[in-house]
Protein backbone atom coordinates (compact mmCIF):
# COMPACT_ATOMS: atom_id res chain seq x y z
CA UNK A 1 0.00 0.00 0.00
CA UNK A 2 1.08 3.58 -0.53
CA UNK A 3 1.40 5.98 2.37
CA UNK A 4 -0.04 9.46 2.15
CA UNK A 5 2.50 11.78 0.55
CA UNK A 6 3.36 15.08 2.27
CA UNK A 7 1.18 17.94 1.03
CA UNK A 8 3.13 20.85 2.57
CA UNK A 9 6.82 21.69 2.67
CA UNK A 10 6.79 21.55 6.47
CA UNK A 11 5.66 17.91 6.37
CA UNK A 12 8.90 16.75 4.72
CA UNK A 13 11.45 15.56 7.25
CA UNK A 14 15.20 15.91 6.91
CA UNK A 15 17.12 17.52 4.05
CA UNK A 16 16.77 20.99 5.58
CA UNK A 17 19.41 22.46 3.24
CA UNK A 18 17.50 21.23 0.19
CA UNK A 19 14.19 22.50 1.56
CA UNK A 20 15.72 25.94 2.22
CA UNK A 21 17.17 26.16 -1.29
CA UNK A 22 13.91 25.11 -2.94
CA UNK A 23 11.95 27.51 -0.70
CA UNK A 24 14.20 30.37 -1.84
CA UNK A 25 13.54 29.48 -5.49
CA UNK A 26 9.79 29.47 -4.81
CA UNK A 27 9.84 32.78 -2.91
CA UNK A 28 11.73 34.54 -5.70
CA UNK A 29 9.89 32.74 -8.54
CA UNK A 30 13.25 31.66 -9.94
CA UNK A 31 12.68 28.06 -10.92
CA UNK A 32 15.55 26.25 -12.56
CA UNK A 33 14.93 24.41 -15.84
CA UNK A 34 15.38 21.12 -14.03
CA UNK A 35 16.02 19.58 -10.65
CA UNK A 36 17.87 16.32 -10.11
CA UNK A 37 16.84 14.39 -7.00
CA UNK A 38 19.09 11.52 -6.03
CA UNK A 39 19.57 9.39 -2.96
CA UNK A 40 18.74 6.10 -1.34
CA UNK A 41 15.37 4.44 -1.87
CA UNK A 42 12.67 5.70 0.48
CA UNK A 43 14.15 9.14 1.13
CA UNK A 44 11.28 11.12 -0.46
CA UNK A 45 12.65 11.97 -3.91
CA UNK A 46 9.43 11.20 -5.77
CA UNK A 47 7.23 12.78 -3.09
CA UNK A 48 9.30 15.96 -3.17
CA UNK A 49 9.29 16.08 -6.97
CA UNK A 50 5.50 15.67 -7.08
CA UNK A 51 5.04 18.38 -4.47
CA UNK A 52 7.35 20.74 -6.37
CA UNK A 53 5.51 20.12 -9.65
CA UNK A 54 2.23 21.04 -7.95
CA UNK A 55 3.79 24.27 -6.61
CA UNK A 56 5.02 25.24 -10.07
CA UNK A 57 1.68 24.42 -11.75
CA UNK A 58 -0.53 26.00 -9.05
CA UNK A 59 -2.64 28.88 -10.34
CA UNK A 60 -3.97 30.03 -6.96
CA UNK A 61 -0.79 30.22 -4.90
CA UNK A 62 0.08 33.63 -3.52
CA UNK A 63 3.69 34.73 -3.99
CA UNK A 64 4.47 34.66 -0.27
CA UNK A 65 3.18 31.10 0.13
CA UNK A 66 5.42 28.07 -0.31
CA UNK A 67 2.71 25.46 -0.73
CA UNK A 68 0.12 24.91 -3.47
CA UNK A 69 -3.35 26.32 -2.81
CA UNK A 70 -5.08 22.91 -3.11
CA UNK A 71 -8.09 24.61 -4.71
CA UNK A 72 -7.23 25.44 -8.32
CA UNK A 73 -7.59 23.02 -11.24
CA UNK A 74 -3.94 21.86 -11.35
CA UNK A 75 -3.99 21.22 -7.59
CA UNK A 76 -7.21 19.24 -7.60
CA UNK A 77 -6.73 17.33 -10.86
CA UNK A 78 -2.95 16.80 -10.90
CA UNK A 79 -1.11 13.69 -9.78
CA UNK A 80 -1.25 12.87 -6.11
Amino acid sequence: FEEERPRRLAEFTGNDAVKARIAACIRHEQFKPGFLFHGDPGTGKTSFARWLSRVVACEGRKLEELDPCEGCYPCTHGSR
